[in-house]
């Protein structure tokens, strides 16, 4: 009956205490896990399946505590049995940690998030808008706040910037024993990478790219994903030119673009970049590039 009269966005639930609203948030996304169109097609693996195995990891999320572990246990166990038609794709349970706690622990991404664009420019946070929290600065911490219900988290955040952006953040919970969560910039999530993307792309596109190619993006002649890949190959010509202790950090932002759009970077960039890298004497510089491109040159 509750849930009933909460109404499908828990409008009506605001006078409840917060347990019994996070109760409800958990059943609301129990529900959610059981659209039709999930298990309709004939792969674990697709969209539709994942989408509502988050809805399952949300659910959980929202549960009392000394509930998490046997609800999670009794799932993966379930999960274990069922296998995608594609072998590299694993069961049930790879497909869970792989794909969908991937985008879980909301809360850790939107305080990452928020840390990459204060530590890049805090004037732009009032820019990042999430409808399902709210959130405040508090001295050096990031508090979240859940909207529907009231449930808080302070979040310790530590970013590591080679570039332009923070290709990572370290966030941990205050007073928790739970070790740190490393949140690369793929899984900001899509708010705070939007207000990433708006701030460092005319950064980068104004450091790599022609006149002419500025105009043709510009006009829409030029797309953005060509215009990224273009940044990355002038960025590589600067590093010619100028030497990577100078033009590495533009090499980094160029790299930070793949990291704020999700990505990946393609093949022959990968092998432009190790070629480019093989060719320099070893430094701490280099070393760093081929780390974050996951290269393995030669140190002789």
């Amino acid at each position: 009956i509750a849930r009933d009269l909460a109404g499908p966005d828990l409008a009506g639930a605001a006078d409840l205490p917060s347990e019994a609203r996070r109760l409800l948030e958990a059943e609301r996304h129990a529900l959610a896990m059981f659209t039709s169109c999930a298990w309709f097609f004939d792969d674990l693996a697709r969209v539709e399946p994942r989408i509502s195995l988050r809805h399952a990891a949300r659910a959980i999320e929202f549960l009392p505590d000394r509930a998490h572990a046997a609800v999670l246990a009794a799932l993966l166990s379930a999960l274990a049995l069922a296998r995608s038609n594609d072998s590299t794709k694993g069961d049930g349970v790879a497909i869970w940690h792989r794909d969908v706690m991937r985008e879980a622990d909301g809360p850790a991404r939107l305080a990452a998030g928020l840390a990459a664009v204060r530590e890049l420019a805090p004037a732009a946070l009032d820019d990042v808008v999430v409808p399902t929290h709210r959130w405040h600065l508090d001295g050096d911490d990031i508090v979240t706040h859940h909207r529907r219900t009231d449930r808080e988290y302070r979040w310790h955040t530590r970013a590591s910037t080679p570039g332009i952006i923070a290709e990572h953040v370290t966030v941990s919970l205050a007073g928790s024993p739970e070790g740190a969560h490393v949140i690369p910039a793929r899984n900001f999530p899509a708010p705070a990478r939007d207000v990433l993307r708006a701030l460092v792309r005319p950064m980068v596109f104004e450091a790599t790219l022609s006149s002419d190619e500025r105009l043709a993006l510009g006009s829409g002649i030029l797309d953005g994903d060509t215009a990224r890949d273009l940044a990355l190959q002038h960025a590589w010509d600067l590093v010619a030119e100028d030497g990577l202790e100078a033009a590495g950090i533009v090499v980094h932002g160029a790299l930070d673009l793949y990291d704020i759009d999700d990505e990946p970077i393609p093949d022959a960039m990968r092998t432009a970049a190790f070629l480019a890298l093989e060719a320099l004497p070893p430094s701490p510089e280099r070393e760093a590039l081929a780390d974050r491109l996951c290269l393995v040159l030669d140190v002789a």
